[in-house]
């Protein structure tokens, strides 16, 4: 069976010399592990400048029976100025997109909407002026596509990661944010849906712990959700 579909890029694993396994969410079958025999000589016009993290593509692959890891055919990128890109920051955050994304993603199910939000955050990704903000932004949007928003209409200093309430006292349990960093999350939602100013982000070491509660947010909500390892790369970048 061949398959033509648009397509994200969130990894790439090197197999053998010159073979990679790609990992990449589709319009069509959502999630596909797709086996690449030869990625070619990069000096001469090689694909892998079309597998770095959350680059837009379109794929032709082919699943023999229907069934089995696919074998690609044909990659040809969508937007080139989005692969011709040396921009550090840019990079460091496609990295974390991709690996939060692969974490919420199953096999082969499809999910159009979610395919549709990660290639708008591609486009966010590429032309917002304040990028360091991107990673929550990104989480907030991603919690509230899968159903788990975190409840902006809800009060109190304390925010409880297991209910996704604000709320006056603190919770049973040691899963929650207080003080600063409970606000922090508020004016930050509040600026997500439009009901409030850009946080003033000048704390690099707030925002960091933040994305850190996001994470175990995400933890609590998501099964099978596993520790993303990219953050601590990120949280020195834009630091």
């Amino acid at each position: 069976m061949i398959v033509k579909t648009q397509a994200i890029v969130l990894h790439a694993l090197k197999y053998g010399e010159n073979g990679r396994i790609l990992k990449a969410i589709t319009a069509e079958e959502g999630l596909v592990p797709i086996f690449i025999r030869s990625v070619g000589n990069p000096k001469k016009g090689g694909i892998n400048a079309f597998l770095e993290p959350m680059t837009r593509v379109e794929l032709c692959y082919e699943r023999r029976n229907g069934q089995g890891m696919a074998s690609l055919k044909e990659i040809i990128p969508t937007n080139s100025s989005e692969i011709i890109n040396t921009n550090i920051y840019i990079s460091a955050i496609a990295m974390f997109m991709a690996e939060v994304a692969q974490n919420v993603l199953h096999e082969e199910e499809k999910d159009l909407p979610l395919f549709e939000l990660l290639s708008d955050w591609i486009q966010r990704l590429h032309g917002m002026d304040r990028q360091a903000d991107i990673p929550l932004l990104y989480l907030f949007s991603l919690s509230s596509s899968l159903g788990f928003s975190p409840d902006l209409e809800s009060k109190g200093a304390y925010f409880d990661l297991r209910e996704g309430h604000f709320h006056d006292k603190a919770p049973a349990h040691e899963d929650y944010i207080q003080g600063d960093e409970s606000q922090f999350l508020r004016s930050f939602l509040a600026f997500k849906a439009d009901l409030g100013p850009r946080p003033h982000a000048s704390n690099p070491k707030a925002r960091s712990i933040l994305l850190e509660h996001m994470l175990q947010y995400f933890k609590i909500h998501v099964q099978g959700f596993r520790e993303i390892k990219s953050h601590k790369i990120l949280a020195q970048i834009i630091s």
